[in-house]
């Protein structure tokens, strides 16, 4: 939509009305200056400092009942693994379907779920 008016007036602030609308733009503009004077600036040079609190580390002791039955299931899957290397690689492929087969659900080629 267009505007009434076709001439529009750009307000700009001056010093005193930006430091009221931003109290803090001092110190930005105070650390780009200093920049300019002293270089390259560092942490130190620039005062910003953030207290990460206590960074001590501890150990956790690991969740024992879970390692049980993860030390449990090991040799079960590796049982597993090897009894299907020593099955035919077409007996388990998953994209190999036998005219056998009696429950198949299998994706067409739209974007469709066919069961057959």
């Amino acid at each position: 939509m267009a505007s009434k008016n076709p001439h529009e007036t750009l307000e700009v602030e001056d010093v005193e009305q930006r430091q009221k609308r931003l109290p803090n733009a001092w110190l930005v503009e105070d650390t780009l200056e200093r920049l300019d004077r002293e270089g390259p600036a560092t942490r130190e040079s620039l005062d910003l400092y953030f207290d990460f609190g206590d960074r001590r580390t501890f150990s956790i002791e690991p969740p024992t009942e879970l390692l049980a039955k993860v030390r449990q299931f090991l040799p079960q899957i590796e049982q597993s693994n090897a009894e299907l290397l020593q099955r035919h690689p077409q007996s388990i492929d998953i994209e190999h379907i036998e005219e056998t087969d009696e429950h198949v659900i299998q994706m067409a080629s739209e974007p469709k779920l066919s069961i057959r």
